[in-house]
């Protein structure tokens, strides 16, 4: 009787310590809960508040938030809290920051903007000559742009609006695009998967996303940002 008494206390605390070691931590193989190494950890989840995020950029000191709406928002990325926000007068769907400005593109439009982000004026205007352009990034001279018609994300000239090279999503649709300046990240909310893979286009590796229907993605801090339609923002340290 003893044995067995001590058999089913072992089993309680191997249940136990294991619930606990998961805590906030998602794996490479959500399966295997003893695998040693761990693929990200939830570090912050912000709410926010009347917004729910289509894309969502990085920049210096806020996040900035596109809905969908015709205003854009910049929160505190600690605490989720509203700043300010620019009436762009049309439906934004993707946004990104780079060299002091931002970049949107819009519902129905191949169209992108380049827009001031202290009052929201517009400072140039690109005609993509393809694609469906939605979630944007931004990164050392380049325009990233997911094609949601062609499931690509193209690499293109911010000053000519040409398409310079494709990248491969291994999703079915990409609902989330950024590049952290050595991989290129992307989001498929249907399979709740986050995919990473080399700048070159080479196969990476797969992740369990940390919730359902999210949408934008966003590199900063030395973590990734990821949205989530329900008005929350993840950060994620890989």
């Amino acid at each position: 009787m003893a044995i067995k008494e001590s058999l089913s206390v072992l089993f309680i605390l191997s249940i136990s310590l294991g619930a606990i070691s998961c805590r906030d931590r998602i794996f490479d193989n959500i399966y295997d809960p003893d695998k040693a190494d761990i693929a990200y950890e939830i570090s912050a989840v912000l709410n926010i508040v009347n917004l729910s995020p289509l894309d969502l950029t990085f920049a210096e000191d806020v996040l900035w938030i596109c809905d969908g709406g015709a205003r854009i928002t910049a929160v505190d990325y600690n605490s989720g809290q509203a700043i300010r926000s620019l009436s762009i007068g049309r439906p934004v769907v993707g946004i990104a920051y780079g060299e002091g400005d931002l970049w949107l593109s819009f519902s129905d439009s191949r169209q992108l903007s380049r827009v001031n982000a202290l009052n929201g004026e517009v400072v140039r205007q690109l005609t993509l000559p393809r694609g469906e352009p939605r979630q944007l990034d931004f990164h050392r001279g380049w325009l990233y742009v997911a094609d949601r018609a062609a499931n690509v994300i193209m690499l293109v000239d911010p000053q000519q609006g040409v398409v310079k090279n494709t990248f491969h999503h291994p999703g079915f649709k990409i609902d989330g695009l950024a590049y952290d300046g050595r991989y290129v990240w992307t989001l498929d909310s249907s399979q709740d998967k986050l995919f990473r893979e080399a700048h070159d286009g080479t196969p990476g590796n797969s992740y369990q996303a940390p919730a359902r229907n999210l949408s934008g993605l966003c590199s900063g801090l030395d973590s990734i940002w990821l949205g989530e339609r329900s008005g929350r923002v993840f950060r994620l340290r890989f």
